[in-house]
């Protein structure tokens, strides 16, 4: 009975680390307006690729290719600006 006990224990175990273990290739804000600091303008329907804590990619939300495993957020109506 024990033992039966276990090997549940041990078989949602793996199930949990299999499930944790995914990786996420990064962040994408998705047709945000992006606000640069370069200049006083607001750019529209831009999405903004993120890898860790560096900026990959920023361009038209119809030409920027979001990776598989991107946590993907919805910024229709916002404004992104950096800080």
């Amino acid at each position: 009975m024990r033992a039966s006990w276990f090997y549940l224990l041990v078989f949602l175990l793996i199930i949990l680390v299999c499930l944790c273990g995914t990786v996420l290739a990064g962040t994408a804000f998705v047709n945000v307006h992006l606000v640069p600091m370069t200049s006083e303008t607001v750019i529209p329907g831009q999405t903004v690729l993120v890898k860790g804590s560096k900026i990959a990619a920023i361009g038209p939300s119809t030409r920027i290719k979001i990776p598989d495993n991107t946590r993907t957020i919805d910024g229709s109506h916002l404004y992104l600006l950096p800080g």
